[in-house]
Order: C-alpha cells, then structure tokens, then sequence
C-alpha cells in the first residue's frame, strides 16, 4: 500500500526563509566594495644655506706663499737726533718687499721661510757715496700655532694659516751697505752678512680671500757684533722688543 504525504505550508516557507538567509551573507560579503584608500604627499627639502662643519674641516691648506707690501722705511732728508742709531745723513730709506713660504708640518706646527730685497738709498751728509744699492734680509722661522683647534672648533678660518702662535725665528741681512737685519739695526756698514735671532709671540689671519696680516712681537738676540737696540733707540739700555708687522697677498696654495 502506498502512502502520499502532503507538506505542510507552514514547513516549506521555514525551509525556504533559511535557504535565503545562508545566501545572502555570502553575496553580501562579495560584493562588499574596497575602502582602502591610498594617499600620496610630496615633501620638499630645502638646501642648506651653509656649508656643514664637517665641510669645513676637510679644507685645509697645507702651503701658503704670501707677498709682504709693506717692506719700506723712510727717514727725511737731514735726519739727525742723539738719540739714533743712524747718522746725520742727507737721506735713508728702504723700498722692498717680502716673499714668504709657510708649510705645515703638523696639525700645529709650520715652517716659514722669507726672503726680503730691497733698495737702499743711503748718503751721509760727510760721505759722497751716490744713491741706490741693492740689500736683502732674510728670516727662517718654526711656528706653534696652539689655537687652530678651538677656532676650527668655533667654525672660523683656521685652516688657511690663522691663528695664535709661539716663534723662534733666525735673521739675517745682506749687503756691503746694508744696515739692517730682520730684528736690528747696524749703524756701521761694511759687513755683507750679519746675522741675529728672536723669540716671538705673534697672531697671523687672512684679509677676505687674498690679503693677510701677520704680526708679531719678541725678544731679540743678535748674533753679530755693532747692533744697536733699534733704528732710533741704539743706547737704550733696558730690555728691547722686535715688533714686526706685514701686510700683503696670498698667492696661492
């Protein structure tokens, strides 16, 4: 015997409510639309005004040739007091220049040659001797330079031969009528070479790109007999200083 079975109504919308409810998640979740959103953003990074300090520190010059302009005395015609070291003349004067070369050594030490010719022009009043003749001085010197860490440190000009130093410095000076070494004074020509030498204190800087200065101060000591104290204290009889000033251009590395 065979049996139908009838469903229900009630039955069939259950089973098909579910069936629904299973799909629609999964649709739901494919075509759910991306809301990731990606954002660009371009940053400009503006060049540096100076150079950085480690730049700085890398430039250093390891030579330095220098031009002395100032290499000139002049006395005026019929100078003559007690206290000189030259005598009564007609006229003296010194027109020159001083060529130099500076190298290093060391982080604080340098050597420094100079060379210094010059044009005399001497006539005592009781000597007929014409004008002009040829003389020169020379200077060999070792230098301490004991600030050139601190002023790198500080970002100045340190290395192209700026600073603070200690000398020992020797001198000499050339010529048959030569008067003069780097340090003193010989009132009686008649040698071609004497010689004499020097302590120093001095501090050295550059004038913009090309001038420099460099001045010192010191005790002398000379070497060769008949110096006098200066040109214009020769019986002065306390201690002396050497004062040295020159003023000129760099002219390369």
């Amino acid at each position: 015997m065979t049996r139908f079975f009838r469903a229900r109504p009630a039955l069939l919308g259950l089973l098909l409510g579910a069936l629904g409810a299973a799909y629609r998640p999964a649709a739901a979740q494919t075509a759910q639309p991306d809301s990731t959103t990606i954002h660009y953003e371009e940053v400009t990074v503006p060049e540096p005004t100076a150079a950085p300090a480690a730049s700085r520190l890398q430039v250093q010059e390891r030579t330095l040739w220098k031009l002395g302009l100032n290499n000139l005395l002049y006395l005026p015609a019929g100078w003559s007091h007690e206290f000189s070291a030259v005598p009564s003349v007609y006229r003296y004067a010194r027109y020159g220049l001083h060529l130099a070369f500076e190298r290093k050594l060391g982080a604080r030490w340098t050597v420094m040659g100079e060379l210094s010719p010059y044009l005399l022009d001497y006539q005592p009043v009781e000597m007929n001797i014409p004008g002009v003749v040829l003389c020169g001085r020379t200077q060999l010197a070792g230098r301490y330079y004991y600030n050139l860490g601190r002023r790198l440190r500080l970002g100045k000009s340190a290395g192209n031969f700026s600073g603070n130093y200690f000398s020992v410095s020797l001198g000499g000076g050339y010529g048959q009528r030569a008067h003069e070494t780097a340090f003193f004074f010989f009132p009686q020509a008649g040698l071609f070479a004497r010689f004499d030498a020097a302590l120093l204190y001095g501090l050295q800087r550059r004038l913009g790109r090309y001038g420099f200065a460099d001045f010192n101060v010191g005790i002398p000591f000379a070497l060769s007999s008949g110096a006098a104290t200066s040109t214009y204290y020769p019986n002065f009889s306390g201690p002396t200083l050497a004062v040295n000033l020159r003023l000129g251009l760099c002219l390369g590395q």
